[in-house]
């Protein structure tokens, strides 16, 4: 049997009165296996098979389950079917929702549609019920009503897994796991670029790089440095020590020989004085205490520069 026929089979089934899934035993859900609806198959076969009905063997109703199960195991032919389904079972629920007048009109168009007179229709019958009947049918009714709301409920299960199948599979872990590291990766290096733009890390070259930006990250290395340097002497300074930069230094001119040198080694080559104030070996003012070291300093060179001046006029009047 083709596709066009298997289509033509299963518009013909949904307008008709019985419900194929029920002919096979089997439920919305568990026909979406094609598995399963040859097992159900196999069931309902053995229950109207001829060798064991005998006489009261109908072909008809083999051939209709024969057709329902391949309806049911062709895709295409399956979703027709579900669809014109689902719209006959949501067409009769609107149509008991509707008041009584309402249905009523409706059924006078239906009957005289069909060619009957509504009136003999709307006829109430003069014969009442036992109780028994009563219930019978009440029950009855509802079991009506139990079917068809789980015929609903089978219907949006089966649309809501037809959208599940459609939206794409969820990330497996090795690409969640890969997506998150991504992100780390970029986070991180954002935060190493900006603290390297604040001058907290400086920027590493490679071999790779621009000779010219690895001579100007030097550059830049080399500024830091010196920057970090004088902040350094400067807190030196505000502490009252003397920064290593500053201490004695020796400060010889390879012109100048004999006692003139030995003269500038001793201008430039003084202790750091003590806190306190001292008196200089010429007879000089102290250098009071409490100063800073700028001022001891050049207290110390004016000193140094006078004792200078004296041993040369020493020296001057020795000779004549």
């Amino acid at each position: 049997m083709d596709k066009s026929e298997l289509l033509a089979l299963a518009h013909e089934y949904a307008k008709g009165q019985n419900d194929i899934y029920e002919l096979l035993g089997i439920d919305t859900i568990t026909a979406a296996d094609p598995k399963q609806v040859q097992r159900a198959y196999r069931k309902q076969s053995i229950k109207y098979h001829p060798d064991k009905l005998g006489e009261r063997f109908d072909p008809e109703k083999w051939q209709l389950l024969e057709r329902v199960r391949d309806v049911l195991m062709d895709t295409a032919a399956k979703a027709a079917y579900d669809s014109a389904r689902s719209a006959k079972l949501i067409q009769e629920e609107k149509k008991r929702s509707m008041t009584a007048k309402r249905q009523a009109d409706i059924a006078d168009l239906e009957a005289r549609e069909r060619g009957e007179d509504p009136k003999r229709m709307r006829t109430p019958q003069k014969e009442g019920l036992s109780q028994a009947e009563y219930q019978s049918m009440l029950q009855k009714g509802n079991r009506i009503m139990e079917e068809r709301k789980r015929l609903m409920r089978e219907a949006e299960e089966r649309e809501r897994l037809a959208q599940a199948q459609k939206q794409p599979p969820p990330p497996t872990a090795a690409a969640a796991a890969a997506a998150a590291a991504t992100t780390t990766g970029t986070k991180v290096g954002s935060e190493a670029g900006t603290k390297a733009d604040a001058g907290q890390i400086p920027p590493k070259s490679t071999a790779d790089d621009d000779p010219e930006i690895a001579a100007l990250e030097r550059k830049l290395e080399e500024l830091r440095q010196k920057k970090a340097a004088k902040k350094a002497q400067k807190a030196a300074r505000k502490g009252g020590r003397t920064s290593p930069s500053h201490g004695p230094q020796s400060i010889s001119n390879p012109s100048i020989s004999g006692p003139q040198a030995d003269d500038q080694k001793k201008v430039f080559s003084f202790a750091a004085p003590a806190p306190s104030a001292t008196p200089t070996s010429n007879g000089a003012a102290p250098v009071p205490a409490g100063k800073t070291d700028w001022a001891s300093t050049m207290a110390r060179l004016r000193a140094a520069q006078v004792e200078k001046e004296r041993r040369k006029a020493e020296e001057a009047a020795a000779g004549q």
